[in-house]
């Protein structure tokens, strides 16, 4: 009988237990407004959610001039290789898993995904419903309406409970998810009971105001720019111009936090390249978006030193440098987010951009033209079939809510399309403008230091680069800080003073300063010191510990710069009592030293004067490193097809990796052309051991020259110094 008992109380607890365990986890209903959203979520069955899969149609008599067609246009020519004009995802998955009964469940609330971004696009399914253009049959269809807006209620209420829980509180998290929710809501509010208005105000509202709080993180200044937009289009949605003010104000602190004079967006309060196209792609949209004079103003500084910054090659490819570069490894013309929506977007907005629709960067250029009627019909032709091809349902479903962060917005580019724009462009053609073409590729020669008005520049932010085209050749210096990211093994990006790039029509880039990322797989590190791809004082003491210049953060710099010819002199230091030991390999070790660069730039080339004065005789290795660009893509190297010979005893004579006496110049080959560095007095020089490799993101391949600084074998507190000029062949 006890056996019995036993058994059946054992019965009745798994039965409550099983039934406990499968009660759905309901969304949060902690406030008033949360339980108004949830009652209207309640209220939608699958019929309110179904969306008939129909095709576009071709409706050219709606281009009624060249900027309709040109708008409609950009929106068509921005689709990726084999896919919709604008995602349709949010379409095409099934209406159940919208409704109430779905999102709640058992294992969680099922409306999430794997990876960064959210399970559909929010913007880009209502935007679908909003596109007015006859040959769109989903035009205020009000099913898409509803989808997007369940997803933004269900990440709103989540979002709300996780922030009072203590959890993602952070303003550059909540800056990309406000977009959504606001953009969304802009478009559906008018299909909304009012009391579903004011509820979802009250959350739009109590996000805004975390914004306004927490302020900009400043560790990722690209991420602190979504911030913008969401509370822009919080303010417009719910319509209260006090609202509108706030947000204005709140975007100009963002900006004063993070633009930096010399032209970009910092992260981790260096220059990150790579990064910065992000916040170029989010300042872009919100210039079009509020027509704010201060986001075109600083997209005009940005866009600026990115056109600096981009270094045409002679078979087609673009390249950069980002030894300087925070976390990641790729240059300034190949970006992230750079994007045709983008590019054509700043273009619309600063002058200093427009040469992105004709030229700048690698397998996205037009030619110096722009598309004529015939083109963009049959873009659009071949779109919309391509478009339809895909309007079938999907098999995709959500899994249990994650927070996201990243969004990829709209093609603002068509949405906030400026009227004329197309004329624009047709008469900068016409008159056959230097605007179409990056500063390399006009005829005028230039000095350029960034940032060029000093006044009211806080010190460490004057100076950070200087560019120069004099007659055949081109130069990039560096003289900026660098961020206060990385440790003993994570090289957060290479300063010290360095000669960045020097470029020749005919033979591209030939020196060129990179960096693998400390985020990418293969980081820089200390023990492959030898390889770091930048201009760098670099060796090892006795002890066989590693130094370099590049490590040094925030260098002193003289600028003395006119419009034919530039001195610049950087002054660093390395060793343990110097910028926290980052210029060893180990923060304790004794070597101590400073060191000068002199950068004489004239109309026959440049002349680099570096200069080390040792305190002790600890040093067993000391280099003069100079990057010799290989090229990037597999198909780049092996057309540059780059050769280094030394000019040693009246002859040129093929380098092998052991060191050579009495080099006199050397002769570097690439593409069509040469350049060539000769020096003051004969030198002691080799190769580096192994060829630099970026592993991350853009496949770069360098090779360094080393310069011995130890010949003929200083020692002792003596100075010790190499003179060389670079010049075209």
């Amino acid at each position: 009988m006890k056996l019995f008992v036993n058994s059946l109380i054992a019965l009745l607890i798994f039965i409550i237990t099983s039934k406990a365990d499968s009660q759905p986890i309901t969304l949060p209903q902690s406030h008033d407004y949360q339980v108004t959203l949830r009652n209207y979520m309640s209220s939608l069955t699958v019929k309110d959610f179904e969306v008939g899969l129909k095709p576009l149609s071709h409706d050219f008599e709606y281009f009624r001039s060249m900027d309709d067609l040109f708008r409609t246009w950009i929106l068509f020519r921005q689709a990726p290789p084999e896919g919709p004009i604008v995602d349709i995802k949010g379409l095409t998955v099934d209406p159940e898993y919208f409704t109430l009964r779905s999102i709640e469940s058992s294992e969680g609330i099922m409306m999430g995904s794997d990876g960064n971004f959210p399970w559909i696009s929010p913007e880009a399914t209502v935007w679908w419903s909003n596109w007015n253009y006859p040959g769109n049959p989903y035009y205020k269809n009000k099913a898409i309406m509803r989808r997007a807006l369940v997803f933004c209620i269900v990440d709103m209420l989540m979002h709300d409970e996780a922030h009072e829980n203590g959890d993602f509180r952070r303003s550059d998290y909540l800056g990309a998810t406000l977009i959504w929710m606001a953009y969304t809501y802009d478009k559906v509010k008018g299909i909304l009971p009012v009391d579903v208005q004011n509820a979802y105000e009250t959350g739009l509202l109590k996000f805004f105001e975390r914004i306004e709080e927490w302020g900009p993180r400043g560790n990722a200044g690209d991420m602190d720019q979504f911030a913008h937009i969401g509370m822009w289009y919080t303010a417009k949605s719910i319509g209260d111009a006090e609202l509108i003010e706030r947000s204005k104000i709140h975007s100009e602190y963002i900006l004063s936090k993070h633009l930096r004079p010399a032209g970009y967006i910092d992260h981790g309060d260096g220059f990150d390249p790579s990064y910065n196209g992000i916040s170029l792609d989010l300042l872009g949209w919100a210039a079009l978006a509020t027509g704010y004079d201060f986001f075109a103003d600083a997209l005009d500084q940005m866009s600026l030193l990115k056109a600096h910054l981009t270094l045409p090659e002679p078979d087609g490819q673009y390249y950069g440098p980002s030894h300087f570069s925070t976390a990641t490894s790729m240059d300034s013309p190949n970006d992230l987010r750079g994007l045709f929506k983008r590019d054509i977007g700043i273009a619309m907005v600063s002058d200093h951009a427009k040469y992105l629709i004709w030229e700048g960067r690698s397998g996205q250029n037009t030619g110096y033209k722009i598309p004529t009627q015939d083109e963009m019909l049959s873009r659009i032709s071949l779109l919309t079939r391509r478009t339809n091809g895909k309007l079938e349902r999907s098999n995709s479903s959500p899994k249990v809510w994650r927070q996201k962060n990243w969004t990829n917005g709209i093609i603002y580019a068509h949405e906030y399309y400026e009227k004329g724009f197309y004329d624009e462009l047709s008469n900068l053609n016409r008159e056959q403008s230097p605007l179409r073409r990056l500063p390399l590729n006009q005829e005028d020669d230039y000095i350029h230091k960034f940032p060029d008005n000093q006044e009211g520049v806080k010190e460490h932010h004057k100076d950070e680069f200087l560019t120069a085209k004099l007659g055949d050749f081109a130069l990039i210096i560096h003289t900026g800080r660098l961020s206060y990211w990385g440790n003993e093994d994570q090289q957060s990006g290479f300063g010290g003073g360095a000669l960045s790039a020097f470029w020749t029509r005919e033979t591209g880039s030939v020196i060129l300063g990179r960096t693998g990322g400390f985020q990418g797989p293969e980081p820089d590190t200390w023990e492959n010191w030898r390889q770091w791809p930048t201009h760098a004082i670099s060796g090892i003491n006795k002890e066989g510990e590693a130094f370099s210049s590049a490590r040094y953060r925030y260098p002193e710099r003289k600028y003395d710069v006119n419009s034919v010819n530039a001195r610049i002199v950087a002054y660093g230091a390395i060793g343990q009592d110097f910028d926290g030991g980052r210029t060893t390999e180990k923060a304790r070790q004794g070597t101590q030293m400073y060191y000068s660069r002199d950068f004489d730039i004239e109309e026959n080339g440049l002349t680099v004067t570096s200069t080390v004065s040792m305190g002790e005789d600890n040093i067993s290795e000391l280099y003069e490193m100079i990057p010799i660009f290989l090229g990037g893509k597999a198909t780049n190297i092996d057309k540059a097809n780059t050769t280094l010979t030394f000019w040693i005893g009246d002859v040129w004579i093929e380098p092998h990796e052991d060191i050579h006496q009495n080099v006199e110049s050397i002769k570097i080959e690439r593409h069509e052309g040469e350049v060539y560095i000769n020096f003051a007095s004969p030198q002691e020089v080799r190769l580096s051991p192994k060829i630099w490799e970026d592993r991350y993101q853009s496949d770069a391949k360098v090779r360094n020259i080393m310069i011995n600084l130890l010949n003929p074998g200083i020692r002792g507190s003596e100075e010790t110094s190499v003179r060389y000029t670079i010049k075209a062949g």
